[in-house]
């Protein structure tokens, strides 16, 4: 069974968040419980709003391939396969999988065999200079488990 977890950037304080909890009510409001200077903080985030000021990014079960730092939806990896310098990570709904797509805008499987060859190098939201282009998430698949 998969671990679930999540994060938060929070797009007012530029931060990102993590939570010591999670829970969720019948109105499809998240709340996430997180402390910030030995404080506890409730923080409601409703999912069907674009305009929240916090943006969730779920925990995708698999760490880099130093087998430390855990894979988030918008982070960026090194994929050390076919001379691709960065990818972004995504959740890819219709398919319901993550992706990673390079700054050519090919998406590759975001696996447990893919990983052995991405390492984390930062998020959208702290470094999206890592990115040679923003422009992400054509259509063009290519698929490596094949």
């Amino acid at each position: 069974m998969r671990l679930i977890k999540f994060r938060a950037w929070d797009t007012r304080n530029k931060q990102m968040i993590i939570p010591v909890g999670l829970f969720w009510n019948d109105y499809t409001h998240t709340l996430f419980q997180y402390c910030k200077e030995e404080k506890e903080t409730r923080i409601a985030i409703n999912i069907k709003n674009p305009n929240n000021d916090f943006v969730l990014m779920q925990f995708t079960g698999l760490k880099d391939k130093n087998g430390l730092t855990e894979i988030y939806e918008g982070d960026i990896v090194r994929y050390e396969i076919n001379n691709h310098p960065s990818c972004q990570v995504i959740w890819q709904e219709q398919n319901c999988r993550y992706l990673l797509i390079d700054k050519d805008n090919y998406q590759y499987r975001c696996d447990d065999h893919t990983v052995l060859c991405c390492e984390v190098i930062g998020n959208i939201y702290e470094s999206k200079h890592l990115l040679d282009n923003t422009d992400l998430g054509k259509n063009k698949v290519t698929d490596l488990a094949r």
